[in-house]
C-alpha cells in the first residue's frame, strides 16, 4: 500500500474556525454566481445598489440558510424560493 502525503502542508493554513476552508466556500459562491440565472440575477441588482463584496455576502448567506433548511426540514433546494423576492 502507498501512503498519501500531500504536496505540501499549506492546506491547514486555508481553514476557518468551523474547519470550512475558505477557498472551497468562495468557489462554491462563485460557481452559484455564474452557472444559475437566478442568482447571478439577484447578485447584479444587490451590486448595482451597494458594494459588491456585500452583494457577495448576501448571496452567501442566503445560501447558508437554505442549507440549513435542506438538513432541518430534508427538503430540496428550490432556487426561486430563496432567491426571489
Amino acid at each position: 500500500m502507498t501512503d498519501f502525503k500531500p504536496v505540501h502542508n499549506s492546506y491547514k493554513n486555508l481553514q476557518t474556525v468551523n474547519g470550512i476552508g475558505k477557498i472551497l466556500a468562495f468557489t462554491i459562491l462563485n460557481f452559484a454566481i455564474r452557472h444559475n440565472d437566478i442568482i447571478k440575477r439577484y447578485y447584479q441588482s444587490k451590486a448595482s445598489k451597494t458594494n459588491h463584496i456585500i452583494a457577495i455576502k448576501t448571496v452567501a448567506h442566503k445560501i447558508a440558510r437554505a442549507c440549513f433548511y435542506i438538513l432541518c426540514d430534508g427538503v430540496q433546494f428550490d432556487v426561486k424560493m430563496a432567491f426571489m423576492k
